[in-house]
């Protein structure tokens, strides 16, 4: 108590005045998002899971003449994707693909919207755009696997794409360099 300094009557601060509206707003939609009051900024976290599982219920007299079919799971894919915008015409990604214990990051890259005579610019390390199925997201494909045509595709890449949609975004131009 000797270390201690006695606080004199008028020392006590009256609390702090909080601000009627905060500075952001959180919500979910496909993933939790935080976005400022003025809508200036985004920012949205999302987890991604595909899991595989089968059952397998092999008749008795198969076993005599075939060995029996495991039944079991696994995870087939877990990525962590953090995205989000900065006024309305520059947008951020960072996607983690989590493999065996492992992080990897896949996708990080800025790209600005709204460029005259361009379109869009990105940069960073992205999917090339090289065919519509290497560039659709496996949340979207027709088939649970994409096709063995697919595999001469080129993956991700760090490099700067210039792009742009015509004709009421019917048709899609898509310039890319990469290393």
């Amino acid at each position: 108590q000797c270390l201690r300094s006695p606080k004199p009557a008028e020392a006590v601060k009256t609390p702090a005045k909080v601000p009627s509206q905060l500075l952001f707003n959180a919500s979910w939609s496909d993933g939790l998002v935080w976005r400022t009051v003025d809508d200036h900024l985004q920012l949205r976290v999302g987890l991604y899971l595909m899991y595989d599982w089968t059952s397998v219920n092999q008749d008795s007299g198969l076993d005599e003449i075939a060995p029996p079919v495991d039944t079991g799971s696994e995870i087939r894919d877990l990525q962590i994707d953090v995205h989000g915008r900065l006024y309305n015409t520059t947008l951020f990604r960072l996607q983690f693909d989590i493999d065996g214990g492992k992080a990897e990051l896949q996708d990080n890259y800025l790209e600005r919207n709204e460029v005259p005579h361009v379109g869009r610019i990105r940069l960073g390390h992205f999917k090339e755009p090289f065919g519509l199925e290497n560039t659709t997201s496996s949340r979207n494909l027709v088939f649970m696997e994409r096709s063995l045509a697919n595999t001469l595709a080129p993956a991700r890449g760090v490099g700067i794409s210039l792009a742009n949609t015509v004709c009421n975004e019917r048709l899609t131009w898509n310039l890319g360099a990469f290393f």
